[in-house]
């Protein structure tokens, strides 16, 4: 099983497992890190590398909020210093749950690909696609009418 360590500023990661196990269920493996405005952000890679070691699995992805914000920075300087993680910025509910759910069956480079691609399709204009199901509902309506002999 893939490992994964969400880091973030302040509370998101931990509240974005928190909803990830509201939906899945209890979480194995998976350790939530923010970073306080009052901390260091050494403090935070100190803490990665510690969760790193606590999981003590070969294979370990982390997901950060936003890509060189101090927490997606932390992680990587654990990875430039030889640390065997890997690293996907952008975290969101989307890109989590579909990390949560591949990581038995996959390694960390596919876990990675699952979590972007998770990540930019989880991103929606929900209006524009409640309009495009409604366009394409009347479509079909339309088209289910147009065989029938029109009435005289």
């Amino acid at each position: 099983m893939v490992g994964v360590i969400l880091v973030g500023h302040g509370g998101m990661a931990r509240g974005l497992l928190e909803a990830a196990e509201l939906i899945l269920g209890p979480q194995e493996n998976v350790v939530a890190l923010g970073l306080d405005p009052s901390e260091d952000p050494g403090t935070l890679a100190a803490a990665i590398r510690a969760a790193a070691e606590r999981l003590g699995t070969e294979q370990l992805v982390v997901l950060a909020d936003l890509f060189g914000g101090s927490p997606a920075n932390a992680a990587a300087t654990l990875w430039r210093h030889g640390s065997r993680m890997t690293i996907i910025a952008g975290l969101n509910l989307p890109m989590l749950l579909e990390v949560l759910v591949s990581r038995d069956a996959s390694s960390a480079a596919d876990v990675a690909r699952v979590a972007v691609q998770a990540g930019r399709e989880g991103v929606r204009d929900v209006v524009a696609a409640l309009r495009s199901a409604m366009s394409a509902r009347e479509g079909e309506n339309e088209s289910g009418n147009a065989g029938q002999t029109p009435a005289h």
